[in-house]
């Protein structure tokens, strides 16, 4: 799997208030993955784009993980979920069909002293700007 899409998350608000949001997605060939969050939850600049790695399982099947730096405290004043500075760590279960995928996935946010202060699921779609899926025998543990 190799290319980069639109994706929809659909929070589950529970445990953390965090309404829906998109992204743009990248899968490079040879396993590594970029995410740029457009999600309201943050503020302008407190959040770094995403980088991790993402294998395939099987079928049409793959997972992907990667982690994204808090750069700042949400201030006090700020409405909705109160972000601490540290470091969010997204899992992703993916399905691929075509040009089309959807997903599962849970993510933990750290504090700077790596302690897990919160964990959200969510789920969406994806609609690839070019998809290129790759079969391959060879699997990779993550």
């Amino acid at each position: 799997m190799a290319g980069a899409g639109h994706s929809n998350k659909l929070s589950n608000g529970a445990p953390l208030p965090i309404p829906s949001f998109s992204a743009l997605d990248s899968y490079a060939r040879g396993g590594t993955l970029t995410e740029v969050v457009n999600a309201a939850a943050f503020l302008p600049g407190q959040v770094t784009p995403g980088l991790g790695v993402w294998s395939h399982t099987q079928a049409n099947a793959y997972k992907a993980v990667w982690e994204v730096f808090i750069l700042f405290d949400t201030p006090p004043a700020v409405p909705g979920f109160p972000f601490k500075r540290g470091v969010q760590r997204l899992m992703r279960d993916i399905e691929v069909h075509g040009d089309q995928m959807t997903f599962n996935g849970s993510s933990q946010f750290f504090d700077t002293n790596g302690n897990v202060l919160a964990v959200a699921c969510a789920s969406g779609t994806a609609r690839a700007l070019r998809m290129w899926v790759a079969r391959t025998s060879c699997l990779s543990a993550m």
